[in-house]
């Protein structure tokens, strides 16, 4: 391979990752502290990774939540009765414990208001 080609190759791959640097650095999709409807989430949840991946693909249809890291706010949990992650509540008080699937959580979301956009 010429020097040029190895060049161009190296530089093309510095920005894809630079690229995706900034991509998963910025806020989530999902997010917007407007929401009336929580989320209450950890890092360190599988389920809750998962369910970041519905709320991502629900963001393209509008709907946001307000993100709450329960690792940073862990006194958040019992002032709204939340027991475990992951977790939502509406304005109104209603919650909605653990996994939930798109086509389950997208009628919940749009009852509560989360659909914002």
């Amino acid at each position: 391979m010429e020097t040029k080609t190895i060049l161009a190759i190296g530089i093309v791959g510095i920005i894809a990752i630079l690229v995706c640097l900034w991509l998963f650095s910025s806020q989530e999709s999902y997010a917007d502290d407007s929401s009336p409807v929580s989320y209450f989430y950890s890092k360190s949840c599988h389920f809750c990774e998962e369910q970041k991946a519905v709320l991502h693909e629900l963001a393209a249809e509008g709907f946001r939540v307000k993100p709450v890291d329960v690792g940073d706010n862990f006194e958040r949990l019992s002032e709204f009765g939340i027991r475990g992650t992951p977790a939502f509540r509406a304005a109104n008080g209603d919650t909605r414990a653990g996994f939930t699937d798109k086509d389950t959580l997208r009628p919940w979301l749009l009852e509560h208001g989360a659909k914002l956009k």
